[in-house]
């Protein structure tokens, strides 16, 4: 009876070792014990053939080498055009019939590269439908296709190209906001719950700021704060962003000429973005405009007195020891109201807020023939169109502006121009 035992005891031993093995053997394509499901890649490319806007490069490595890590782990791909209106155009699952994935690894990498040759094509042929466009709703719209699959894709990724120059929707940069604070957006954008939801996502972005006629080039200020502005929104949204920087050339499909795609309004891109004021590393040359927020001087309610006087005095005091260390810089105070009604109610209160601030300069010690002052109101290069009287953006049109008196933008102001 105990020899009996001892059979049955060793025999049940086998078995389960046996289904262990069996078991960690289905799990595996290509006999490294490594799940399959653990592996699934979901990718998102974001397109924008637009006017305006370089065309998007298949040849790009971040491009082909997303795409045939799709491929080769069964993943899931969806081709998303951005325009005025982006639509979703394809959403192709690669996963293939249990069956064919027994086959060789040289046959099963052969037709990943031809099945990611063929996504890549269908990709290539995505051209704007609608004018204008629109990059929040092209991130939003891929967002949702990722997160509507399964937790076995379990790397999901979104590939955006384009300029970043949105024309249309919420974050409309033909309404100057290419010189807001990239904080201030994302609290504009989060007080209107417009955020995509990216979390667990990572954005590659290829193309940023990269334009084509008419549509001006981008200073590199002006392309740093661009970038800054995207990079602020995807992390504000829960997700990675990663700018990608790519120096090929595409050739120019016949089929996708610049000047028979839709329309896209040219972003007036003339006025640098102002830097925000950082008391402990003052710009002594004021060569860039540095800008005074409501955030750091606010003033009363249609009043030219400050709500937070030693705030005020904290800003302030730092500039006034920059200008005392050199005595040969002379500056112009710009006032700025918010609201895109420009009477002369507004004029005079921006006057008399940038007047404020020279008071506060003189008390100080900087002499006030070194201190010119104009109010613009809501009439100024840094403007943020349409955005009222409330919010975060509307406190940065709420302002006074610092300029080296001698600089040429300066003068444009001084003279009226």
């Amino acid at each position: 009876m105990k020899n009996y035992y001892k059979k049955l005891i060793a025999l049940i031993s086998c078995m389960v070792t046996f289904l262990s093995l069996t078991a960690c053997g289905a799990a595996t394509t290509d006999g490294t014990g490594e799940n399959e499901k653990n592996t699934k890649t979901a990718v998102a490319y974001v397109i924008t053939n637009t006017a305006n806007s370089k065309q998007v490069d298949i040849h790009n490595p971040i491009v082909q080498d997303t795409m045939l890590e799709c491929a080769s782990n069964f993943g899931y791909v969806f081709g998303i055009r951005v325009d005025g209106q982006p639509e979703l155009v394809f959403a192709d699952d690669m996963d293939i019939d249990e069956r064919f994935k027994k086959a060789s690894k040289e046959r099963l990498k052969l037709d990943a590269q031809n099945k990611s040759t063929e996504e890549l094509e269908k990709i290539k042929k995505i051209t704007a439908v609608e004018p204008e466009v629109d990059f929040l709703e092209g991130l939003r719209l891929a967002s949702s296709s990722l997160h509507g699959l399964d937790d076995t894709y379990t790397s999901k990724v979104i590939v955006c190209n384009g300029s970043g120059l949105q024309t249309t929707g919420i974050l409309d940069f033909t309404n100057n906001i290419i010189c807001a604070k990239p904080e201030t957006i994302v609290d504009s954008l989060k007080m209107q719950e417009a955020l995509p939801d990216l979390t667990g996502l990572t954005v590659y972005w290829t193309g940023i700021a990269e334009v084509e006629s008419p549509q001006s080039k981008l200073s590199p200020k002006q392309s740093k704060n661009l970038q800054a502005i995207w990079k602020a929104v995807i992390e504000a949204s829960g997700g990675e962003f990663k700018s990608n920087t790519y120096a090929g050339v595409e050739e120019t499909d016949e089929d996708n000429v610049s000047n028979e795609l839709p329309s896209v309004s040219v972003v007036n891109i003339e006025t640098e973005p102002p830097v925000c004021l950082d008391s402990e590393e003052i710009e002594e040359s004021f060569e860039t405009p540095v800008m005074l927020d409501e955030q750091q001087i606010g003033f009363k309610g249609d009043s030219a007195e400050y709500s937070n006087p030693d705030k005020a005095s904290d800003t302030i005091r730092p500039i006034a020891e920059s200008l005392s260390n050199n005595p040969t810089l002379n500056v112009l105070l710009v006032g700025t109201t918010a609201g895109d009604q420009n009477g002369s109610n507004s004029i005079d209160l921006s006057q008399k807020r940038a007047d404020a601030v020279k008071e506060t300069l003189v008390q100080f010690g900087v002499d006030s023939s070194r201190i010119t002052t104009k109010g613009l109101g809501s009439d100024n290069p840094w403007h943020i169109k349409n955005v009222g009287y409330e919010g975060s953006m509307a406190e940065q049109n709420r302002s006074v502006v610092i300029l080296d008196a001698a600089s040429e933008q300066a003068q444009l102001i001084i003279n009226g121009n």
